[in-house]
């Protein structure tokens, strides 16, 4: 017997997969297939409960995307994708390791040893497969409070931090002007 392991991002798959809203949605939506766990963010302390995740199923044939709250579980009307050429990737959900509270405990201590003076106010948080790491990635933003933005990737197999990205707030208002 394998081992599986399951995340947090597991748990509410399987709580909106089995939900009569999503039940009903994909008997007439049969090809739709996850794309991405979203969640926006108010707090890094691990004593405050995470927020509900938002999971999105994408449709190559109408090029759209349906997102579900999971708490409490409900279909948001379809809405434009906005990608690149092609289609979405779906989500590896074989593969993923490091859930969404993993994801935020690497985050903020990453945050904490290498920008302490930066304290995270709130961000947003996004689980999707990415093309040039061929894994599913957490892709999270952190708006600190020194009007600076965290970015980073983390690989959600491994947990290690891909990428990391420090910006002034206000020199992105001044690049796109």
């Amino acid at each position: 017997m394998a081992l599986t392991l399951k995340t947090d991002v597991h748990e509410t798959i399987e709580r909106v997969e089995a939900s009569d809203a999503f039940i009903a949605f994909n008997a007439e939506n049969p090809h739709h297939y996850l794309v991405h766990a979203f969640a926006t963010v108010r707090s890094l302390d691990p004593a405050v409960p995470l927020p509900p995740l938002e999971l999105g199923y994408y449709g190559k044939e109408h090029d759209m995307i349906t997102v579900f709250t999971s708490e409490p579980v409900a279909a948001r009307p379809p809405e434009e994708v906005f990608k690149e050429e092609g289609s979405i990737a779906g989500l590896d959900l074989l593969a993923l390791r490091q859930g969404f509270a993993d994801a935020l405990r690497i985050v903020e201590r990453t945050r904490s040893s290498q920008y302490p003076a930066h304290a995270a106010m709130q961000g947003f948080c996004i689980l999707q497969q990415n093309r040039v790491y061929s894994t599913p990635v957490w892709n999270i933003t952190l708006v600190l409070n020194t009007l600076s933005m965290l970015n980073m990737k983390i690989d959600a197999v491994t947990g290690e931090v891909l990428s990391r990205e420090l910006q002034n707030i206000m020199s992105l208002s001044a690049e796109q002007s």
